[in-house]
């Protein structure tokens, strides 16, 4: 398992994906390290994580479980059913409706995707704080899915 954090370069739309260092520093130590080299912290809202989600299951990435930031367990069941049957459409319909109209927080989304070549399949949680956490080395992978994610972010704007 790896982790990653997504940082966009001060003044301009690069950007970046670090691997966070399996050391016992912090998180905070490592995000305060990045911000003094000049990046800044990439996060993901509601919509944001609307438009990564299509743009992932456009490209077969299925989505595997949805987590809210506070609990919600009726609409977290209403919305993982959704994830269970696969049905994008009403999932993303659902999670609009009650963004627009009640506060909900998504804080996280996971994705698998099989992979024809090794023929396993590549696991992978995108947190709203920007994290990425990968199951499994792939560098092929890893690097595909950074470029879909950037492509999500700068197609749809920021």
């Amino acid at each position: 398992m790896a982790k990653y954090k997504i940082f966009k370069k001060q003044n301009n739309s690069v950007f970046e994906f670090f691997e966070i260092p399996n050391l016992p520093t912090s998180y905070y130590s490592f995000v305060s390290e990045k911000v003094k080299e000049g990046f800044n912290q990439y996060t993901f809202t509601v919509n944001k994580f609307l438009q990564l989600l299509n743009v992932m299951t456009e490209k077969d990435y299925k989505v595997t479980y949805i987590d809210l930031l506070e609990t919600d367990t009726e609409f977290e069941n209403e919305i993982n059913d959704l994830v269970l049957k696969q049905e994008i459409v009403s999932l993303r319909e659902k999670i609009e409706f009650l963004d627009h109209y009640e506060e909900v927080d998504l804080k996280s989304i996971s994705f698998t995707y099989h992979s024809e070549n090794s023929n396993q399949d590549f696991n992978f949680k995108i947190q709203n704080n920007g994290v990425i956490i990968v199951h499994g080395d792939d560098i092929n992978i890893n690097r595909r899915l950074f470029k879909l994610i950037e492509e999500s972010v700068l197609h749809y704007g920021e």
